[in-house]
Formats: structure tokens, sequence, C-alpha cells
């Protein structure tokens, strides 16, 4: 009996240890895609809404984009802004966006905006993936 018990205690160890560095995805972080042909000088492309759950960032990656550059920002699904800064990324770039969605209208639908760059006189063609939250570790 009591070969078993170090064996016990070094499971119970080991299973205490890994359940701490566990993710606990409550909120709602797994990635959309979307892909957009965005209008010339500034046109702006939306994608659908989904919900807000925390009060974690938003998480935006950029996966191509036709041309130079784009400004990504979140807002509410009705088109109010959120206190979210635009983010100007190019392709292979991401971004935790800071906003204030959760906490000033608790969970809510918020979208992505995507805008091209001013002065493109032609569409831009991009393309990623975003999520209205950010996974937190416990």
């Amino acid at each position: 009996m009591k070969k078993g018990l170090p064996l016990a205690a070094a499971a119970l160890s080991l299973i205490s240890i890994g359940s701490a560095g566990l993710v606990h995805a409550s909120n709602n972080h797994t990635d959309t895609s979307w892909d957009a042909i965005l209008p010339r000088n500034g046109g702006n492309y939306y994608t659908g809404a989904r919900y807000k759950t925390d009060k974690s960032r938003t998480y935006v990656r950029v996966k191509e984009v036709g041309k130079g550059m784009v400004n990504v920002w979140a807002q509410k699904s009705d088109g109010v802004e959120i206190g979210n800064p635009k983010y100007a990324l190019k392709a292979g770039q991401s971004q935790l966006m800071y906003n204030r969605a959760y906490e000033t209208y608790g969970k809510t639908k918020i979208r992505l905006a995507i805008e091209s760059k001013e002065g493109y006189v032609v569409h831009v063609h991009a393309s990623g993936v975003w999520s209205p939250d950010s996974v937190k570790k416990k």
C-alpha cells in the first residue's frame, strides 16, 4: 500500500499543475473569417455582428491586403463607436484591440470595420479573421 501512495500523490500533483495552465474558454474568442473588396478612398466594409461577452480585447488578424495597409476597428453592430482607435495593419499583422463595448453596454453585439486607406483609387482586396473577445488565461 505504501508503494502506491507516492504514485497517487505524484499523479494528483500533475493533474493540479496541468489544470492550472488551462485556458478557460467561456468567452466568444473563436475566430471568424472575413473577406472583403474594399471601396476606394477610405471606403468601409463591415463584418457580421457577434456578441462581446467580457472585458478582454477584440482580436483581428489581417491575412491579405491587395495593396499596402487597411485600418481596422470594432464598433457596435448598429455603427455606434465604442472607444476603439483605428489600427493600421499590413498583411500578416494581428492586433488585440482596446475598446469599451462590454464596460459600457454589457453583453452586446459588435462588428469589425475594415477601411481602405485614403488615396487608394482602386478597390482593394483584404481578408483575415477576428473575434470579439480574446482568450484569457486564469
